[in-house]
């Protein structure tokens, strides 16, 4: 949208007055998309044809810039966002991996079957997997592992899993 001359403007009746009123004589509002990103940058004049070479000369390269530097922080806020998404899926899988151990070495079985039983656990209890790994059930289980080196514990991790496991 612009205009070099509101004064003689008969678009925009309403904006038109309020521009005219202000002082504005001219007014140009340049858009500018790239990769998802959006943005309008609007002048004004106080004279008529005051912002043509504006908009092809530096007012332009601006733009650009601006543009440039929203959508680099767009990307850097994303990769930010994914860093901390992976950092916390290695810090559950660790946990994930030592309360599968510890059903591996309490019941003797495989480790899809320990990984089987925590995922059982889980959607009883309606909580993710890790925080299931991590839950006080499962600690004090781990802490009497500990104690007894595994032995007589099998009833205990079972009744975690509940009927079927």
């Amino acid at each position: 949208m612009d205009t070099e001359d509101l004064l003689t403007e008969r678009r925009w009746p309403g904006y038109r007055a309020l521009a005219l009123e202000s002082g504005v004589r001219s007014c140009v509002t340049l858009p500018y998309r790239r990769s998802g990103i959006e943005a309008t940058v609007s002048l004004f004049g106080y004279r008529p044809g005051a912002l043509e070479r504006s908009v092809r000369g530096p007012v332009g390269m601006l733009v650009e810039e601006i543009t440039t530097g929203l959508l680099r922080d767009c990307r850097y806020r994303a990769a930010l966002a994914e860093v901390g998404q992976l950092e916390t899926a290695l810090g559950s899988r660790a946990v994930i991996d030592r309360a599968s151990g510890i059903g591996m070495h309490v019941l003797g079985c495989e480790a899809e079957q320990a990984f089987g039983l925590l995922r059982a656990i889980s959607q009883r209890t309606n909580r993710k997997l890790a925080e299931v790994a991590e839950c006080a059930e499962v600690a004090e289980v781990a802490e009497a592992v500990v104690r007894a080196k595994g032995r007589d514990l099998e009833s205990e991790l079972s009744a975690l899993a509940g009927p079927g496991h």
